[in-house]
């Protein structure tokens, strides 16, 4: 996830060299920032969950306090998809 986000960040970069499209994505500054926010959650959410798994792995149980971060964090990924959609128009 983390390379795609760079790869999406570098084309966006190579887009504003040219005034029009520039333009364009200055418009939609708000989504990206929605989709860079989902790109981080979801980077978030996988380094977490492969700390559970070392953590389970080296103990033989699982830690309550780190499902708790979990969910916590699966939360925080549905609102910002949420604001995505609605930025959208999803639920119009």
């Amino acid at each position: 996830m983390g390379a795609i986000a760079i790869f999406v960040a570098s084309m966006l970069a190579d887009g504003t060299r040219d005034p029009s499209n520039a333009k364009k994505i200055q418009e939609q500054a708000s989504l990206l920032l929605v989709i860079f926010a989902i790109f981080g959650m979801v980077i978030i959410f996988g380094l977490h969950g492969l700390v559970m798994g070392i953590y389970q792995i080296a103990t033989g149980r699982r830690n309550k306090v780190l499902i708790w971060i979990m969910w916590i964090l699966l939360f925080g990924l549905m609102f910002v998809m949420g604001m995505f959609l609605s930025m959208n128009g999803a639920f119009k």
